[in-house]
């Protein structure tokens, strides 16, 4: 469980920080305030992860460490919507401390999300292509790559996004993140109208990926899409599981009321199944 590991070093590392008695110049008190940095952040407790990373940066010479502390700045920054900020910091981390791998690839695809959360979507394509293209066979360039798809689909090329989510598909599919690629490509399809292709990749999450918390999702939006197309006896079926497999889940309303109206459209049109 990461997130009882992350409350553990932050139970262990506030008080240990405190209590040595030795000199606190070192390096090594660096790295015991980054890894509680590093907790804070992934415990999303960002007012107490940014000035932890600004103090390595401002106190500390060890360049590993302060790119690994600029890195975790820059993303905080990410998560405060300081985009413009984040990127100047995370572009600092490839400039000056660039034979740091991990801190690299973090601080690229950062700059991904910063662009892409300000809708500079061009800027966002050509640093997440860039670091899916430097290492492609880093988990990092699974994410990559698919938010480069939702690039492309933001700039509406929409064939362009299916077939680089396609490619999510077919170079990471182990990865958590293609089960995020094929249920972009079944809303894809489902906007387009294109209900059938939609259920094909709907069905994909929920088969090839049950543990995906989109699976639920792509149980309800296969169910719309039978609906949609006036396939009435599908729709039924198909909400009647969401409602079985998730009854105390939010969704179930809507699965619900998708059942109902299903089984009275169905009714209008043949009136010999009202019975």
């Amino acid at each position: 469980n990461h997130l009882a590991n992350y409350e553990m070093s932050i139970a262990i590392g506030n008080p240990l920080l405190k209590r040595i008695p030795f000199r606190k110049e070192g390096n090594w008190y660096a790295r015991g305030i980054f890894y509680l940095a590093d907790a804070y952040y992934y415990k999303a407790i960002y007012e107490k992860s940014k000035p932890l990373y600004q103090e390595i940066v401002d106190k500390y010479s060890e360049p590993i460490t302060i790119a690994a502390a600029l890195t975790g700045f820059g993303w905080n920054l990410i998560h405060e919507n300081r985009n413009n900020i984040a990127i100047e910091n995370l572009q600092r981390v490839i400039s000056s401390y660039h034979t740091d791998t991990s801190a690299v690839k973090s601080a690229q695809f950062g700059i991904g999300v910063a662009h892409f959360n300000s809708q500079e979507f061009m800027k966002a394509l050509d640093a997440f292509e860039a670091l899916q293209r430097t290492i492609p066979e880093d988990p990092l360039s699974a994410k990559a790559l698919f938010y480069a798809g939702k690039c492309y689909y933001h700039l509406e090329y929409y064939a362009r996004a299916i077939k680089t989510w396609e490619n999510v598909l077919r170079q990471y599919v182990e990865q958590p993140i293609a089960a995020n690629a094929a249920f972009e490509i079944g809303g894809t399809y489902f906007r387009a109208l294109k209900y059938d292709d939609a259920v094909t990749y709907y069905k994909l999450v929920i088969n090839d990926y049950p543990e995906s918390p989109l699976a639920k999702q792509a149980q309800l939006e296969i169910a719309n899409s039978y609906y949609n197309k006036n396939d009435d006896e599908n729709a039924i079926r198909e909400y009647d599981k969401f409602v079985k497999l998730y009854p105390d889940d939010k969704l179930a309303l809507d699965a619900t009321i998708g059942l109902e109206r299903s089984y009275y459209r169905r009714g209008f049109q043949d009136p010999e199944k009202m019975k």
